[in-house]
């Protein structure tokens, strides 16, 4: 795209300044709007290096992938924490079956594919099929999550966010117990 770009306008791909050539994911995104840009540059009195970084960065902020899993992601995960590893035919059935989340097999491989390649699960082959089982344990992947909600939503303060769990859940008597176990068993972790 960026070869035929260049014709159009008269110019060689080394006339374009390395920070504004698209990587490749980044140029199949922008294939369909390179010459409408263009036509807008030529009518602009933005320059072509600070139109590019513009357009950019607002194409990465629309097609960002988080560090953490979707909701259908972290599902599969937990599937795959209850046993692993697993075929996806076996991924697909324990999703309809304790998530209610009924998916087309093409849509469960799909799924797989993606988390295989942002990092969240391991694949092996085994005859004609994969095995797919997570790469992290429930509690790093749930306690970078809520690291992560702790920072943004409660800026930083673990208490404002099991005040606010308090206040606005509703805890039987054995939820709370426990929650007094373990404040009463870190209190005496940090005493130590």
């Amino acid at each position: 795209m960026l070869e035929s770009f260049c014709r159009r306008v008269g110019r060689s791909e080394s006339d374009v300044p390395p920070e504004c050539q698209p990587s490749k994911k980044l140029e199949d995104r922008l294939a369909f709007s390179v010459i409408d840009t263009y036509d807008h540059l030529k009518n602009s009195s933005m320059g072509a290096t600070e139109h590019c970084h513009s357009l950019s960065e607002r194409c990465d902020m629309a097609r960002s992938e988080t560090e953490h899993p979707t909701e259908l992601e972290l599902e599969i995960l937990k599937v795959l924490w209850d046993e692993s590893p697993l075929p996806v035919r076996e991924v697909r059935a324990r999703l309809d079956e304790h998530a209610g989340r009924p998916l087309a097999h093409s849509t469960v491989v799909t799924m797989l594919n993606i988390m295989h390649r942002k990092g969240f699960v391991r694949r092996r082959k085994d005859g004609k099929a994969f095995l797919f089982s997570p790469k992290d344990e429930r509690q790093n992947v749930l306690g970078k999550m809520m690291g992560d909600l702790v920072t943004k939503a409660f800026d930083g303060s673990p208490t404002a966010l099991v005040l606010n769990l308090l206040e606005t859940s509703d805890l039987d008597a054995d939820e709370l117990s426990e929650l007094r176990k373990l404040i009463a068993r870190k209190s005496k972790e940090k005493r130590s």
